[in-house]
């Protein structure tokens, strides 16, 4: 995180996080993830978006940072999301962060709205 303006840096690209559940499949959607993870290392997550008809499809999604920071025991991750297949409508985001074996993931759903 840059201390002057906010921003969440990872190599030459800042992201200013905003806060909106509106999305433009013509532009570009990023998540930032943080899972307190006492274990360490990398963990993945599936991204899966259910429409109003109760449709359902899987989100592509590209890393584009990961981080473990070993003092907090807090990972963190930053994806791509692929929208650009994705009818417009409203949709539920489905993020399923996979945990250890024998572990349930741990489950967050958010609304969307895809123009």
């Amino acid at each position: 995180m840059n201390k002057t303006d906010g921003s969440l840096e990872c190599g030459p690209i800042k992201f200013f996080p905003k806060i909106t559940g509106r999305f433009s499949k013509a532009g570009d959607a990023y998540l930032f993830l943080q899972t307190f993870y006492p274990r360490g290392g990398s963990i993945e997550s599936n991204f899966q978006l259910t429409g109003k008809d109760g449709s359902s499809a899987r989100i592509e999604a590209s890393k584009v940072a990961e981080s473990w920071d070993k003092d907090s025991h807090v990972w963190s991750q930053t994806f791509k999301l692929n929208l650009e297949n994705t009818p417009p409508g409203d949709y539920v985001l489905r993020i399923d962060v996979l945990a250890p074996a024998g572990s349930p993931p741990l489950t967050k759903e958010l609304k969307m709205i895809i123009f």
